[in-house]
């Protein structure tokens, strides 16, 4: 499902315009990645986690010029399902 059906359907169920859903979902979505990227953990019960987490620097390999690079640490965003979510 892609972004306009999701709002589509939950003006739908809750009989509100998606004018309102739309801005709504940009809000939730914005605050959720400015959260995560300053480090935050975000719990959804019944849904799940939003974290960030640090990634080690490891080699890495360029396959079209055939160059090795080392790639810097860095952090990178996780989600994991709750136990709620995995059971339904």
């Amino acid at each position: 499902m892609k972004k306009d059906q999701l709002i589509k359907t939950i003006s739908k169920s809750t009989e509100i315009s998606p004018d309102i859903v739309y801005r709504v979902m940009d809000a939730f979505t914005k605050t959720l990645s400015e959260a995560v990227a300053a480090g935050e953990t975000i719990h959804l019960r019944g849904f799940g986690k939003f974290t960030r987490v640090l990634r080690k620097a490891r080699p890495m390999h360029n396959f079209r010029t055939g160059e090795t690079f080392i790639q810097p640490e860095h952090y990178e965003p996780k989600f994991q399902f709750s136990k709620e979510f995995l059971t339904k």
